[in-house]
């Protein structure tokens, strides 16, 4: 072996660190945040994994200041940086620059608007939110069969009140089928008339994991169930959708199971006071109605026991009501029959009468002209026949004239001369004709 080969361990260390530097002088990575350490020194320690690997990392104190996003344990984030070696362990470790959430920025964009979209709807007001059964029958329970939340849940409503069943709908919480089967498991156990609430929720998780919670198809199903519902979704930190929806949001499933259900033993205690004080109430008022009782016989017997005045002059009462009763009929009478006379009389009475009497004289005035005008009218008309009979133009109708000389009706032929101009007149006019020659009724004509 050449001896000029041979190294030292932080001559290969610092080597190998003067590669990666340069190989991996800017990464970025997406990862969750596996672990977390915050120095007394003021740096952050802290591992990146996935299902496969991990990776250890360091934010130095000068870089906390400029960071986007402070990492909280469990987070999934996007981190940029380069790789270094730290030569006293022999380690590679990933210096962080920069870190925000991974996806968050659009998760949390569509969070904001759905929430605003939902909020100017109405879904969250208050006055749509139902009160929670002080003891329900049974309660259901929708949320993954295998997670810690059931087991959460089932262990307090055993502890707190065993009597009441449990209806468990198991349901897929993460994921994309998980909209459509909590939607499913609403839609079953609101129709089921003994269960008079509804748990519905998980266990923590990134913003990812609890994004069904925040799918406006769940929360209008929420909204228009017509049972109460309990929203127990992740940490007390953690807020979603249907939180503002439901009609009670719990911090953890933990907390709903005890919104949920009374505690057995504290209900007994209350029924067992109630009885006592019942029973103490119903003992008062037995007394006191016995003791009125008693004052009310003592009344009685001290009435029995009157004298014969105060008979008497029960007697004296009552004949001198009957007689008032009397004398106020009398004079009811005797009033009735004067509101009638005066009745009668008002001159609002007679003026009607008087109206009535002078219409009934309008009718008839008004045959008597009618039957007078009708009969002028008949007469007329057999007047102007028979003038028409007699006119000269009905003749002239007939296809007679009537022959004038200077205005002097010609009735014979005695009065006309030959070369006379004679008027004739016809039934349409009139016309003027010459007398060429004169012919007596006693002449032949040939």
């Amino acid at each position: 072996m050449n001896q000029s080969s041979i190294m030292t361990v932080s001559e290969l260390t610092d080597k190998i660190r003067r590669l990666l530097e340069l190989d991996f002088s800017s990464v970025c990575i997406e990862a969750e945040v596996g672990q977390l350490n915050h120095h007394r020194s003021g740096h952050v320690y802290l591992t990146f994994k996935d299902k496969q690997a991990r990776i250890d990392a360091v934010i130095w104190r000068s870089s906390i200041p400029r960071l986007k996003h402070r990492p909280e344990l469990g987070e999934r984030v996007l981190i940029h940086g380069h790789l270094s070696v730290y030569p006293p362990h022999g380690a590679y470790k990933l210096v962080v620059n920069q870190i925000e959430l991974a996806g968050s920025g659009d998760l949390q964009k569509a969070f904001e608007v759905s929430k605003k979209k939902l909020a100017d709807e109405g879904l969250f007001r208050a006055e749509h939110k139902k009160s929670l059964p002080s003891l329900p029958k049974s309660i259901g329970v929708i949320t993954s069969a295998t997670g810690a939340a059931r087991r959460d849940i089932e262990s307090i409503l055993a502890r707190r009140s065993p009597q009441i069943p449990i209806f468990l709908y198991p349901a897929l919480v993460q994921g994309d089928s998980a909209v459509k089967d909590l939607i499913e498991g609403l839609k079953v156990l609101d129709g089921m008339p003994e269960v008079e609430v509804i748990i519905i929720g998980r266990g923590g998780g990134s913003l990812e994991d609890l994004w069904a919670f925040n799918h406006e198809d769940l929360a209008r199903a929420i909204f228009h169930v017509s049972t109460p519902v309990i929203s127990a979704v992740g940490h007390e930190t953690d807020t979603t959708i249907a939180d503002f929806v439901a009609d009670v949001r719990a911090p953890t499933p933990s907390a709903a199971a005890e919104l949920a259900a009374p505690v057995r033993d504290d209900c007994l205690f209350t029924v067992n006071e109630l009885e006592d004080r019942l029973t103490r109430a119903v003992q008062i008022t037995i007394e006191r109605k016995g003791a009125q009782l008693t004052q009310a016989l003592l009344r009685i017997r001290r009435s029995v026991s009157i004298t014969d005045k105060q008979m008497v002059i029960g007697g004296l009462l009552n004949r001198i009501e009957r007689g008032a009763i009397q004398v106020i009929q009398q004079k009811s009478s005797v009033l009735n029959r004067v509101q009638k006379r005066l009745a009668n009389e008002h001159p609002g009475t007679q003026l009607e009468r008087q109206r009535r009497l002078l219409n009934t004289l309008r009718l008839s005035l008004e045959r008597i002209a009618t039957g007078r005008v009708q009969t002028s009218r008949s007469n007329l008309s057999q007047a102007v026949a028979r003038l028409e009979a007699l006119s000269p133009l009905s003749v002239l109708g007939r296809g007679y004239s009537v022959v004038t000389y200077e205005e002097q009706l010609i009735s014979s032929v005695a009065q006309l001369t030959e070369g006379m101009c004679a008027n004739i007149k016809l039934k349409d006019g009139s016309a003027t004709a010459q007398v060429i020659e004169i012919i007596h009724s006693h002449e032949r004509v040939d």
